[in-house]
């Protein structure tokens, strides 16, 4: 868990985890196995994501059909049940 701190604080070292939560960044996180999907969902919620789950590639690609403002961020599981990852990005 500590390297999605890391990452986040990475990604925007100027913002709290306040503004990120005003801004509204979106992120879909795309795994499969729904006690990481949880951790991760915490994590990534404490640090100002609005974290949506999708849990196959097809629901992913479901997800990022064009519609309102869209998801800043994917997460991406590359063992997905139904294709790997690789196919999710190449659609």
């Amino acid at each position: 868990m500590v390297h999605a701190r890391v990452r986040t604080l990475c990604i925007y070292p100027n913002r709290t985890a306040g503004e990120l939560r005003e801004a509204g960044m979106r992120l879909l996180l795309v795994e499969d196995d729904n006690h990481v999907a949880a951790a991760l969902s915490a994590v990534l919620a404490r640090h100002g994501f609005d974290v949506t789950h999708a849990r196959s590639g097809e629901e992913a690609l479901q997800a990022l059909v064009p519609e309102g403002n869209g998801f800043g961020v994917v997460l991406l599981d590359l063992g997905l049940p139904d294709q790997d990852g690789y196919e999710v990005c190449g659609k």
